[in-house]
């Protein structure tokens, strides 16, 4: 595992970005920290992971990240809700819980509501037993969970809107292009790094972030330097712009690539799936 720490940890507890390490965030009540979700998914019957298929025992729970982008509405990866039964038959969660700012280092590891949710979504592209064997597979693993009620009150949580200077951003292929250069920003709940670690059965339930270049970009996907571990797929990839204040959304942290040795990889926004998260979310969300 990359050790990757400095001295400017704290920075983060006072919701800087940009920081080149990976870090634990300890104060997941301000933002953005706090609409970062660990997602804990429950199954009717024991499956596969649709990244790792048949590599370990199948298992009735999954556990990732995701990013809450509306009151109600959890932007994460498909691979985090589905999954395989062992004739490769996709299976959906029956019951998902998500947590905002989930800190299993305080007293109260809880500071905002646990809500299950009420429905589901994900791109009916996703070609699971593609997603399970191909670097192709990873394009449209996406899904948006809707909840049955928002998780905080909405001036103490709030959620990834333009009223905090943060935005979701309509990748299109220009834009894409001036990422090249940047860096980019990823955060979610690592399995590696929970307390209670037991060959990933428990939740993951430290938030970690770190900051790095972008390695590679793909019509659909980019990669990067950033370094993550399983249980952060879901979790958001955005920029930040220091001078304007502001955060834009690009992607979702999709995981391990098989195209770039290992580096880090996401899904990026294209415009036809910022148009599906406006439709299913009544156009509640803020887009760039």
């Amino acid at each position: 595992m990359v050790n990757r720490t400095s001295a400017s940890a704290t920075f983060l507890d006072y919701g800087w970005q940009d920081i080149d390490a990976f870090q634990k965030v300890s104060n997941t009540k301000i933002l953005p920290w706090k609409w970062i979700c660990s997602i804990h998914a429950s199954f009717p019957k024991p499956v596969y992971k649709l990244t790792m298929p048949h590599s370990r025992q199948p298992k009735t729970e999954i556990f990732g990240s995701g990013v809450l982008i509306s009151p109600r509405h959890v932007l994460t990866v498909a691979h985090n809700i589905l999954g395989l039964d062992p004739k490769n038959l996709l299976i959906k969660a029956e019951q998902i819980k998500v947590s905002p700012g989930r800190n299993d280092d305080k007293f109260i590891s809880y500071p905002f509501r646990t809500i299950k949710h009420l429905k589901f979504y994900y791109r009916q592209e996703l070609n699971a037993l593609a997603l399970a064997t191909t670097a192709k597979g990873a394009r449209f693993d996406l899904a948006l969970i809707e909840l049955r009620r928002s998780p905080g009150n909405r001036k103490k949580l709030g959620w990834w809107s333009k009223k905090t200077g943060s935005f979701i951003k309509s990748v299109t292929p220009s834009f894409r292009s001036l990422l090249k250069t940047r860096k980019v920003n990823i955060a979610g709940y690592p399995f590696s790094k929970d307390p209670d670690f037991t060959n990933q059965l428990t939740p993951a339930g430290l938030l970690y972030h770190d900051f790095d270049s972008v390695y590679n970009l793909y019509p659909n996907m980019l990669t990067y330097n950033a370094w993550s571990d399983a249980g952060m797929s879901g979790g958001p990839v955005w920029i930040y712009d220091k001078h304007l204040g502001k955060r834009h959304l690009i992607g979702v942290h999709q995981g391990r690539d098989l195209l770039d040795s290992g580096k880090g990889q996401g899904v990026l926004l294209r415009p036809k799936f910022i148009k599906w998260l406006q439709e299913k979310t009544n156009n509640s969300i803020s887009v760039s």
